[in-house]
């Protein structure tokens, strides 16, 4: 039987681990089989088309069965993947994603078999995976008979390495350098803004004016958890809502507050507070997923297939991977189609830019390298990039400079993607930079600075934190209260938001432009903030009352 091997499942990372051996043969591999969109062409123009404000089928989203029947493979051809799958023996779950994937399970063995590959048994050095853990991977490519070469695109679960790392929130320093006058002499108890200073800060109407009611945002957790308690606490000492946080899991993956991954429960605190503290009003959902490649894909799928009641309006994203380096150019090519699906349905992502300045990566990580690195998927098109930035008070407001603390302090992350083409999008903001081919981020920009940081309470305390992943769920509120005042004058949701912020940008631009700083960091030479967009802080931070009346032209 002819075979074909489907290109870029090895993880570049494989080097970094130590082996120990085979994979043992009956141990349980669950996996997804993702399968080829109908036309992937149509499906893109169809995508862009429903994003485009100059375009006449904008904010047009789709129901998901339209998206289902756009995107979705024959009955033939879908009967002959699960007829492969079961005759190697493999077990199929389900068939979800608006039926343009297969979970399946099996044995090691099978699964090796099935796909023509040796699965290897590894050790993880603490810098991959914080808690040292096992994992199993692929090492060679696999292969599929080639009458489904046209209709299988990828497989993902044949390795368990990390597929998201958070960007670990970075305390407050014991001195701020900023000084405490005007607008923010009244700091949060462990010293770091509070959300009346964020809302002075970026022209945020008041609680109970222009919110987010009927807004859903969903928040992607690969690890920690959350306490009710804890979350009750901040919005009582803020007088916020706490309202109702709904749970939700996939793949297995479950609330893990002080847990074995508790070190990003500080992580799921500054998603929730920020969230909560930029869009009062609005309903919080937080999706739990295994942190592994299969999660990514799983998580997107869950998307797809939730009810209208339950599906979120918005996520928010603290989490991601470079591109390429120690990632690679796989995860994009296994979850572009799902991203694209998603915004037909009208969902708009946001996404932390990373902390690591130009280099996306830690310099004690094992895969750091000196080189210059976007993120995934902030680098995704239908993702709204966020880069950081540092709040200062200026007399009765305040002025912000690129983030750039300088060593282990972080920077805004921010370049240029080396797979990913410049997005139509964004070729006008582009313009002028000799050279350049890849999509740039970030987008956008809110504080990301430690000093003073953000006022936050986790395992009963306070604390104050910074880094992108506290600017992203900013973004996320700042968003959902653009959906909601749109739906309250008849206007459909933004969807993939980045053609509506980058047009809202011309003319009397409602950004407030970053035009100091730099993200060189760690050794690694960066880009400068300037004029207009720029790779370290994207077209800016808001002021949301202009960019709320620009969305609504």
């Amino acid at each position: 039987m002819q075979r074909f091997v489907l290109p870029r499942h090895v993880s570049r990372r494989l080097p970094l681990a130590r082996r120990t051996g085979p994979c043992p043969a009956g141990e349980e591999i669950r996996f997804t089989v993702l399968l080829q969109a109908k036309d992937i062409r149509v499906l893109r123009e169809a995508a862009y088309a429903v994003a485009d404000p100059a375009s006449a089928v904008y904010g047009r989203h789709l129901s998901p069965d339209e998206v289902k029947a756009l995107v979705a493979p024959g009955y033939q051809d879908l009967d002959a993947v699960l007829s492969f799958l079961r005759d190697a023996g493999l077990t199929v779950d389900g068939v979800t994603g608006a039926r343009t994937a297969v979970q399946a399970h099996g044995p090691a063995e099978k699964v090796a078999r099935a796909f023509d590959i040796p699965l290897g048994e590894y050790d993880l050095p603490r810098s991959l995976s914080p808690l040292g853990r096992r994992a199993i991977a692929t090492e060679r490519d696999p292969s599929i008979p080639a009458s489904l070469a046209a209709v299988i695109r990828g497989i993902a679960g044949l390795n368990t390495f990390p597929a998201a790392r958070r960007f670990p929130p970075i305390l407050a320093p014991t001195r701020s350098r900023v000084p405490r006058r005007g607008l923010a002499a009244a700091r949060g108890p462990a010293g770091g803004y509070t959300p009346e200073e964020i809302r002075a800060a970026y022209d945020l109407p008041e609680p109970g004016t222009a919110g987010a009611r009927g807004e859903r945002v969903a928040i992607l957790e690969f690890g920690g958890g959350f306490s009710s308690r804890d979350f009750g606490a901040f919005c009582a000492h803020y007088g916020l809502p706490a309202g109702d946080v709904t749970e939700v899991s996939v793949s297995g993956a479950k609330n893990d507050y002080r847990g074995k991954t508790g070190a990003a429960d500080l992580e799921v605190a500054l998603d929730m507070d920020w969230v909560r503290g930029t869009a009062p009003d609005s309903d919080i959902d937080l999706w739990w997923v295994p942190n592994t490649d299969a999660g990514w894909v799983d998580f997107l799928d869950a998307l797809l297939d939730a009810p209208e009641a339950r599906r979120p309006s918005i996520v928010s994203i603290s989490w991601g991977m470079p591109e390429d380096g120690f990632a690679s150019s796989r995860r994009y090519d296994q979850t572009r189609q799902l991203f694209l699906s998603c915004a037909l349905l009208g969902i708009t992502f946001v996404c932390a830019s990373g902390d690591a300045g130009a280099g996306d990566v830690p310099e004690d990580s094992v895969a750091f390298d000196g080189q210059r690195h976007v993120d995934f998927p902030s680098v995704v098109p239908e993702v709204t990039a966020v880069g950081g930035t540092k709040l200062v008070p200026s007399g009765d407001t305040f002025a912000e400079t690129a983030w750039n603390d300088g060593p282990d302090r972080g920077a805004s992350g921010g370049g240029f993607s080396r797979f990913v083409a410049v997005p139509a999008w964004q070729k006008q903001a582009l313009a002028g930079r000799r050279g350049v081919t890849g999509r740039g981020i970030p987008d956008v920009a809110a504080v990301a600075s430690p000093d003073p940081g953000l006022s936050v309470f986790v395992r009963n305390k306070w604390t104050a934190a910074g880094g992108t992943s506290v600017a992203a769920p900013i973004w996320a509120g700042i968003l959902a209260r653009a959906n909601a005042a749109r739906a309250g004058a008849g206007r459909p949701r933004l969807g993939a938001a980045n053609a509506a912020l980058y047009e809202a940008s011309r003319g009397a631009s409602p950004f407030r432009d970053v035009v100091r700083g730099d993200n060189s960091y760690a050794g690694v030479a960066g880009y400068r903030a300037g004029k207009g967009w720029d790779p370290v802080t994207g077209l800016g931070s808001a002021r949301v009352g202009a960019l709320l009346k620009r969305l609504l032209g």
